[in-house]
């Protein structure tokens, strides 16, 4: 996995730099070729930020350049989610990390709050997650999930339901809700849902948080990805938050 992810990211930082291996005979669906699939950089800059903790597991120094270039290659995702999850992922590390250390604690609150007022007042917040249309989505997958909230309508139902949204002259087609806990809620209802939150509060609560954190980390990247994107339906991102879910299980 290491490998992958250093290899990924030193491919999205050649595409980014406009030397792609591909570029001749890629057709790119999007303006921001770094891309795996072609059409989607966010699955790049997704990928790449739950590896990323995964790099603390380790002192040699060629980890550390391996983890600054998979933050170079989040980055030349312009992922604007992957790079908030990427803050995430390194502030939850520092706090687990340091969390006996008040003095340290407290400046990673500083720092926090610092970092959500800079956001803000210079509005770095322009955020082009396509939001509009998401907030659509989640309409029908509320409108939906009302139809059956207890036990949901069945595994796999949202590819039934195809919602199209319109956005200028271009209609987008939505296969995942781009919220999967949202859409478990529809598959599932409040009773799958609850029984999946249990067994995730139970590996929280017998994790030793005296090992492993950087799977804790990860763990925890993904089940905050959830509420933006689509991991459980993204092969390369699901194994690596299966991964951290079973470290994290010791399974």
């Amino acid at each position: 996995m290491f490998l992958s992810s250093f290899l990924v990211a030193i491919f999205a930082i050649m595409q980014y730099l406009n030397f792609d291996p591909f570029g001749k005979i890629a057709v790119y669906k999007c303006s921001n070729k770094v891309s795996a699939c072609l059409d989607n950089p966010n699955l790049v800059g997704n990928y790449l930020v739950l590896s990323l903790p995964l790099f603390f597991l380790f002192k040699d120094k060629k980890f550390w350049v391996g983890m600054g270039l998979v933050i170079l290659g989040i980055l030349a995702s312009k992922s604007h989610f992957a790079i908030f999850l990427m803050g995430f992922s390194i502030l939850s590390y520092l706090f687990i990390r340091f969390r006996h250390s008040k003095s340290i604690i407290i400046s990673l609150l500083g720092v926090v709050v610092a970092s959500i007022f800079l956001i803000f007042h210079f509005d770095f917040a322009k955020l082009n997650l396509n939001i509009s249309g998401r907030l659509d989505v989640w309409k029908v997958a509320v409108t939906q999930f009302k139809a059956s909230p207890l036990l949901g309508q069945g595994i796999g139902v949202w590819k039934s339901i195809m919602v199209r949204t319109y956005n200028g002259p271009v209609y987008t087609d939505w296969t995942t809700a781009h919220n999967d806990w949202l859409e478990r809620l529809v598959e599932l209802g409040v009773v799958g849902v609850f029984l999946l939150v249990l067994v995730i509060v139970n590996s929280l609560r017998c994790f030793n948080w005296k090992e492993n954190t950087p799977f804790m980390v990860c763990f925890l990247t993904f089940l905050v990805m959830c509420f933006g994107s689509f991991p459980l339906e993204t092969s390369t991102v699901f194994c690596v938050g299966w991964m951290s879910f079973c470290a994290v299980e010791k399974l």
